[in-house]
């Protein structure tokens, strides 16, 4: 029509101006757009590599979630993180578990090895062959502890031995 407003309330031409949708209709509308992850009988949550894991919403009353990926065998482990952001916390491969092979042991000659009398016999050579200083002019610990144990105190704070006077 001339000399009117051919535009409908979203601003697309149009004849018959039509009401703007409430929110919920909104919600409604945009609801069938959301890609939702595939979910498994065994109630496993799939996810379309790392990017679909960051994407990935924790839903309510979960604090943290295992995502497995389907374009490789990596599974992520989403929650929150120290300030309340959620983040994948893990980002793990797996793969089949194989028993590692139990090593071989090859005889060892142990002929060749120094036995403790060998070795006994060893040190008493050397000990026998060493020289060193004459240990004569040398006061042991005991010969030293015996002598102290004989002084006492006598007159005027004099240090004696108690054999000798006080005097």
């Amino acid at each position: 029509m001339q000399n009117y407003n051919n535009f409908n309330s979203y601003g697309v031409p149009g004849a018959v101006p039509t009401p703007m949708p409430r929110m919920n209709q909104w919600q409604n509308n945009w609801s069938g757009y959301a890609q939702v992850p595939q979910q498994s009988a065994d109630g496993r949550v799939y996810v379309n590599g790392r990017a679909g894991a960051d994407a990935y919403p924790i839903p309510q009353n979960m604090n943290v979630i295992t995502l497995w990926d389907t374009e490789s065998k990596r599974f992520y482990v989403k929650g929150y993180d120290n300030n309340g952001m959620p983040r994948v916390l893990e980002d793990n491969d797996y793969s089949a578990h194989v028993e590692p092979e139990k090593a071989q042991q090859a005889a060892i000659d142990t002929s060749v090895f120094a036995t403790k009398d060998d070795i006994k016999s060893a040190i008493t050579e050397a000990f026998s062959n060493m020289t060193g200083p004459n240990m004569s002019a040398y006061v042991t610990k005991r010969e030293l502890d015996q002598a102290f144990s004989e002084l006492t105190l006598g007159n005027g704070g004099r240090i004696v031995r108690s054999n000798e006077s006080n005097g």
